[in-house]
């Protein structure tokens, strides 16, 4: 047997470095990602707000609404016993963490469950031991929980994190809400009977790797077992009926038609055979609506044309001959006259036009707040120079923005400008400047902590905290654990110059309380 291998002039010595510098690496970005977490953490002690005493009538709940319009409301991050911030307030920090609100939210709601009700398993974050990412995991599933669940969920979980399944981390949650609260498990019980959806991914778009990316949608769901054998039957039997029509097609791609055909009223063969092929189906007759802004040349609409278009309801590219095919296949095709992007229209009132409106949604796309994604057509239109102040109802005076970022903007000291229509330049209350760009948000040269530190100086600082809360850990784990063998202790720099900014530390508030903090597994 011959060898295919080649000799690799990868000499050993040189190995080892290269793969000793990926180790040194990773222990660095975890350090800087625990720091982060904490930096987090320091924000959300200085901004506490106590919700029971709000002179507000309602308080934000990212599980249940969206927020009240107009107010500073007291808003949940983690569970029972965790602190609220004011939702407005919040968005310095989304912005400050380059995220939108709903993924700051996220991340910032799972770092307080972790600090403040899942303490043993945040310690050994701190000690570098269980990276954020593993940890949130738990954190993510615990907020629904009472206190006294989260903390057994801690100390079920906390050391054994490393060998848990995601699943299996989910059964832990599942029986902590089944021991203490049995109300909201049967609440579970009942939810899980609604179950039955149906998912299509229309953010799927074409990229620079796949640009068909977009041509094919996936999808998926959970139906009544009568209902999923309904539609498999269903399926199919047209799948049979096209084997005429598509002869040299798999199975596979006529069933994906059938599904369609099942959508638009058995549409395919009626095209092929001049036949009303709707009688026996019980699906929309009209099929669906395609809407067109023509922004082709016109020759791209002949066969031989080559133009791109974009479908707006998932962002992705189309050719001239998906939309004639679209086109071929709907109920109605309305075609709107083109509205210049370019032009600047005006209205003598403070609501826009609908030309003027829809002209600012296809422009803008999407929220224009620094790393805001919801969708134009679902938000305001905002004057950037205020109408009461005299600002006109203009497509150069007028910005796209969700509901919480335009409130954020009126109520919360948020100020910007247009550069260009659909690019603005933004500037936080605490000093930071964002260049909003189609092409997405940038960080401006001068905003607070871009450039005064160096990468080096913030990763040795992240290190040496990493360190130390490692070394403050015991090196034996209490009892009543589920690992009781001795651990070796972390290797331990020395501790950080009181110069240095001071990392905060969540975990006194409970080490107050009588928990232990407890070094020494391997890292997870």
């Amino acid at each position: 047997m011959t060898s295919t291998a080649t000799a690799s002039s990868f000499s050993a010595p040189a190995e080892r470095e290269v793969l000793a510098a990926v180790r040194a690496n990773g222990v660095a970005a975890r350090a800087v990602e625990v720091e982060r977490a904490e930096l987090v953490l320091a924000w959300v002690r200085e901004s506490v707000v106590d919700p029971e005493e709000t002179t507000q009538d309602a308080v934000f709940d990212p599980d249940v609404h969206v927020g009240v319009p107009g107010t500073e409301q007291p808003m949940r991050l983690a569970g029972e016993g965790a602190p609220w911030v004011a939702d407005l307030g919040f968005t310095r920090l989304a912005a400050a963490l380059g995220q939108s609100n709903e993924a700051a939210m996220n991340y910032v709601g799972a770092v307080v469950e972790l600090a403040y009700r899942l303490p043993v398993l945040w310690s050994r974050v701190r000690a570098g031991q269980v990276s954020v990412h593993r940890a949130r995991t738990v954190a993510r599933l615990s907020k629904k929980l009472p206190a006294a669940g989260a903390a057994w969920v801690d100390a079920q979980v906390a050391w054994t994190i490393g060998t848990c399944s995601v699943a299996q981390i989910e059964r832990t949650v599942a029986a902590a809400v089944a021991r203490f609260d049995p109300d909201q498990a049967e609440k579970d019980r009942e939810a899980a009977l609604e179950g039955r959806r149906v998912d299509i991914d229309l953010d799927q778009v074409a990229t620079a790797t796949d640009p068909s990316a977009g041509a094919v949608i996936t999808f998926g769901g959970g139906l009544d077992l009568a209902d999923a054998l309904d539609l498999e039957a269903a399926i199919s039997a047209r799948a049979a009926a096209l084997t005429a029509l598509m002869p040299g097609a798999s199975e596979d791609v006529r069933r994906s038609v059938a599904l369609g055909d099942l959508a638009r009223g058995h549409t395919s063969l009626a095209r092929a055979t001049g036949d009303d092929d709707r009688a026996s189906d019980s699906g929309d007759p009209n099929g669906r609506t395609v809407l067109l802004y023509l922004h082709l040349a016109a020759g791209d609409l002949t066969h031989d044309g080559s133009g791109v278009g974009r479908c707006e309801n998932t962002r992705s590219p189309i050719t001239a001959e998906q939309v004639r095919t679209w086109c071929a296949t709907a109920g109605r095709v309305l075609v709107r006259p083109v509205i210049d992007l370019n032009t600047d229209y005006a209205a003598t009132t403070y609501e826009a036009s609908p030309r003027l409106r829809e002209q600012v949604i296809l422009r803008d796309g999407t929220c224009r707040f620094p790393f805001c994604h919801r969708s134009a057509r679902a938000g305001d239109l905002d004057h950037i120079d205020p109408h009461e102040d005299g600002g006109p109802t203009t497509s150069t005076n007028l910005a796209a923005l969700c509901r919480r970022h335009h409130r954020a903007k009126t109520h919360a000291g948020w100020t910007y400008q247009v550069i260009t229509p659909g690019t603005y330049h933004w500037a936080s209350p605490d000093g930071a400047a964002y260049l909003v760009t189609p092409a997405g948000t940038f960080d401006l040269p001068g905003s607070p902590g871009t450039a005064a530190t160096s990468t080096a100086r913030v990763r040795q600082r992240a290190l040496d905290s990493m360190r130390t809360a490692a070394k403050a850990m015991p090196s034996v784990l209490p009892a009543g654990s589920h690992q009781q063998h001795a651990v070796p202790a972390a290797p331990v720099a020395p501790t950080r110059h009181p110069s240095d900014h001071p990392a905060p530390d969540p975990a006194d508030h409970h080490r107050r309380r009588g928990h232990r903090h407890v070094q020494g597994t391997p890292r997870t």
